[in-house]
């Protein structure tokens, strides 16, 4: 070997032993973190307003089927929607439970209303901050009337229909006092299902008294927790109290939490939404939609 070479090899030789102790260091952190025992639990987050129930039912799917996943957290900040997705959440949740047993935790930050209360009814436990806005249990149908609006400009508005209760919640034209008494019927039935369900699963509650902790109110998370709307008020740290009662945690909590919408995502779902907000205009002689919504 050359008196170059010599020299080159030293030098590496230097340097390797320079950043040996930070290398091995560094990779046997690394493989403790990797072989040190952990807890998986999953966290699914509900926000917005409630349209789609397959978004969330597929997320929930996939954690109650994922054997590794020991419990899941619903960390609920919403304040409710269409009543045929809160209603249809609330029930595949109650199946999966069933189906694969599983503890689910709800934590509620600052609101959870109306239909996404009716889907935090199936959890196990309701956490939620004291100064929270919970409850909101109660049904609507938004009806806006603007016959008498258009009249004012001379504008003439038909429908040609067949059956009297067709054209039910059109905006350009008056409803009949048997439209307006049907459209009441379906609120009061789905309200009937809403607060049913809520007192079936809520082991504080009775039917018998929900005038007090339904009918569309909404109390603090204090009040809630007085009344038996949840369970505790508290924080991450209750939420995490709650699990180790009820999950044997090995090591340390893993959270593993479901992947939100890329901006790419929602960049399109933007284009949806406008778009349904242009068919709503365009379509207002439909019957409007049922709405949990608080």
């Amino acid at each position: 070997m050359s008196v170059s070479g010599f020299l080159k090899f030293t030098l590496l030789l230097l340097v390797f032993l320079m950043i040996a102790p930070a290398l091995i260091k560094n990779i046997y952190t690394n493989y403790q973190e990797m072989i040190k025992e952990k807890t998986r639990i999953a966290v699914i987050t509900i926000e917005k307003t409630l349209t789609e129930a397959e978004p969330y039912t597929e997320q929930l799917t996939k954690q109650f089927k994922n054997n590794d996943i020991k419990a899941i957290v619903l960390k609920i900040e919403c304040g409710g929607g269409a009543a045929g997705t809160s209603q249809t959440i609330f029930n595949e949740l109650k199946a999966l439970k069933k189906q694969y047993p599983k503890p689910v935790i709800v934590f509620i930050e600052n609101v959870c209303a109306s239909g996404a209360y009716y889907i935090a009814c199936a959890a196990d436990s309701i956490i939620a901050s004291p100064s929270a806005f919970i409850g909101s249990i109660g049904v609507y149908i938004p009806h806006p009337q603007l016959n008498e609006f258009i009249e004012q400009f001379k504008i003439k508005y038909s429908v040609i229909k067949t059956g009297s209760y067709k054209a039910v919640g059109d905006p350009f034209l008056a409803d009949s006092p048997e439209q307006v008494a049907m459209l009441q019927e379906l609120t009061n039935n789905t309200y009937e299902q809403f607060v049913n369900d809520v007192a079936a699963n809520r082991s504080k509650l009775s039917r018998a008294t929900a005038n007090i902790w339904a009918e569309g109110k909404v109390f603090t998370g204090a009040q809630a927790a007085e009344l038996g709307l949840i369970d505790k008020v508290g924080s991450p740290t209750t939420v995490e109290q709650e699990l180790r009662e009820r999950v044997a945690i090995v090591g340390e909590i893993e959270w593993v939490k479901a992947p939100k919408p890329s901006s790419f995502s929602s960049f399109f779902s933007s284009f949806e939404a406008d778009s349904l907000a242009s068919l709503i205009v365009e379509k207002l002689h439909q019957t409007p939609l049922l709405r949990t919504q608080g």
